[in-house]
């Protein structure tokens, strides 16, 4: 089972607010701070698990684009053989 791609990252310059969230790489929305777009996306990721049962991984960069953390949620499945 594949996951879901959540990453909070520095927004382009010109765009509404400085931080943004993306799903699989298409644009969620646009934050202040990046705590804010962390917490909406730890948000996202749970709901997902928890309703639809599908697995996410967030990754958060930094001011400089350098991945600082990543997280995940939900087990893969265990492998089967044969």
């Amino acid at each position: 089972m594949t996951r879901d791609l959540y990453i909070v990252l520095p927004a382009k310059a010109g765009d509404e607010k400085p931080w943004k969230l993306t799903r699989n790489g298409e644009p969620m929305g646009f934050h202040n701070t990046q705590q804010g777009a962390i917490d909406c996306a730890v948000l996202l990721c749970r709901n997902r698990l928890k309703l639809l049962g599908k697995l996410a991984e967030l990754q958060i960069h930094g001011r400089d684009g350098q991945i600082k953390d990543k997280r995940t949620y939900g087990d893969d499945p265990p492998e089967t053989k044969g």
